[in-house]
């Protein structure tokens, strides 16, 4: 595979990767809330095992491998950043969270982009077509 088709590939995934992401995040149309976001990373969300266990985890985990420093620095960018701090106030999220809330977007939207290219590679072991099909089926599958 070329690097400019392997580029294009990417530009495309990251591409329905983000649309999906910003459907998941947007209050009207994602089935979680903005509001349950503090207790989906405390772990006390009313949802099924991933929600209650592996989300919160691996957010403290990253938050602990981080440091303090880390997290000032996450919260200082934030509070820096107009559109940030403008998204966070739109959707009533305290500030004290911030680091929180951006290592879970970040997280979410590296899951969403790691599940087309696990896609990818599952449609290229199972069927024998050609490479742009199984290039086109998890674009596809990441926006239905």
């Amino acid at each position: 595979m070329t690097f400019l088709r392997r580029t294009l590939i990417f530009f495309i995934y990251a591409t329905a990767a983000f649309c999906v992401f910003a459907f998941w995040f947007h209050r009207g149309i994602a089935t979680q809330k903005a509001q349950d976001l503090p207790q989906l990373i405390s772990g006390e969300a009313p949802r099924p095992y991933v929600r209650q266990q592996l989300v919160p985890t691996v957010v403290r985990a990253t938050l602990t491998i981080m440091g303090p420093t880390g997290r000032e620095r996450l919260r200082a960018v934030a509070e820096e950043q107009q559109g940030i701090a403008a998204f966070f106030e739109r959707h009533n999220l305290p500030k004290q969270h911030f680091p929180d809330y951006l290592v879970t977007m970040v997280i979410a939207y590296g899951c969403f982009l790691g599940f087309a290219y696990a896609l990818r590679l599952l449609v290229n072991a199972l069927y024998q077509g050609s490479a742009r099909a199984s290039d086109i089926y998890p674009f596809c599958a990441l926006l239905w």
